[in-house]
């Protein structure tokens, strides 16, 4: 991140401004490598762990509550109890705009109610042959291990970079960690989610 030296000495607030834009960009990496971490020079997300239970719904299916109790399903016959899903934003209002025949919302089920549904914007939309399906999660997050080697650092120069040739102040953030699931096969991924349309 580069900023102006101007900004950096006379900005009001602008310490918290840039604390916080820190902060939140690396809670959406954060969350992008636990879910889609492909190893090696990253750590392995859920989507690429061995022994992650799948549903392909192959680009026609949108993620409805049906697939949910399956992903339940699943992950309670490996002995796993499911605390969350994890969706993108547009599925989590797609699956909200849930209607019946007669046109009336309609509520989950109740296997899965009190299940929380939590979305990111980590997870891409983009997915797929025709560049509109997208991936969700389903599992006991509990068991979801983040290492912390080293926790969240700051380093700000003048001179790193282009920032002494533009007058500007660059500012680094590095954070050292690994993560990992206890059972994999408590944890279901869907994949091939179909987009679609919310109608009002």
């Amino acid at each position: 991140l580069y900023i102006s030296r101007e900004l950096a000495s006379d900005g009001v607030n602008a310490s918290n401004a840039i604390e916080n834009a820190l902060i939140n960009a690396l809670a959406v990496k954060l969350d992008s490598l636990a879910l889609l971490g492909v190893g090696t020079t990253e750590p392995t997300g859920l989507k690429n762990t061995v022994g992650v239970q799948s549903i392909d719904l192959e680009g026609t299916g949108k993620l409805n509550y049906g697939t949910l109790i399956n992903s339940w399903s699943k992950i309670a016959t490996e002995n796993g109890e499911p605390n969350a899903f994890i969706m993108s934003p547009r599925d989590a209002a797609i699956l909200s705009a849930s209607k019946n025949d007669v046109n009336d919302y309609i509520a989950a089920p109740e296997l899965i109610a009190k299940i929380p549904r939590w979305h990111t914007s980590s997870l891409p939309i983009n997915l797929g042959t025709g560049e509109d399906e997208s991936i969700a999660f389903a599992g006991d997050f509990s068991k979801m291990i983040i290492a912390v080697r080293e926790d969240m650092n700051v380093e700000v120069s003048t001179t790193a970079g282009t920032a002494f040739a533009k007058h500007q102040v660059a500012v680094k953030l590095t954070w050292r960690g690994d993560m990992a699931c206890e059972i994999p096969t408590q944890f279901v991924k869907i994949e091939g989610i179909a987009g679609d349309t919310i109608e009002g």
